[in-house]
């Protein structure tokens, strides 16, 4: 849909398939459903990241103290190794991606996910 006046173009519910083949044409074999690689070296990669914002958020003790878990949210996650490490130290994680087959594999899986409308 486009504006007449501006000419700006409104994709927000409108993509076509050509259009979601273009956005996603250029992803990385590690962004798809299902698991490119050991998933214990993607936990290792993403272990600084999730540790950095657990002390930033002040460590366990923080969290726990809380009544309810810090949720983590990953947006665009892909085959969802960020989600499955950040549910291994303590979070309410869950994933939003955009592609129906990510999240049919990461629920698969045991962990959270849903998918993202545009």
């Amino acid at each position: 849909m486009g504006c007449a006046t501006c000419n700006h173009v409104y994709t927000r519910y409108y993509w076509t398939v050509k259009g979601w083949e273009e956005v996603f044409k250029k992803s990385h074999s590690s962004q798809l459903a299902g698991e490119s690689g050991s998933i214990d070296t993607k936990r290792i990669t993403w272990t600084p990241v999730v540790d950095k914002a657990l002390t930033t958020l002040g460590g366990y003790r923080s969290m726990m103290k809380s009544s309810r878990l810090s949720t983590w949210v990953d947006v665009g996650c892909g085959d969802g190794a960020l989600v499955k490490t950040a549910t291994d130290y303590g979070f309410n994680a869950i994933g939003l991606d955009a592609r129906l087959d990510a999240v049919t594999h990461i629920q698969g899986q045991g962990f959270k996910a849903k998918k993202a409308i545009l």
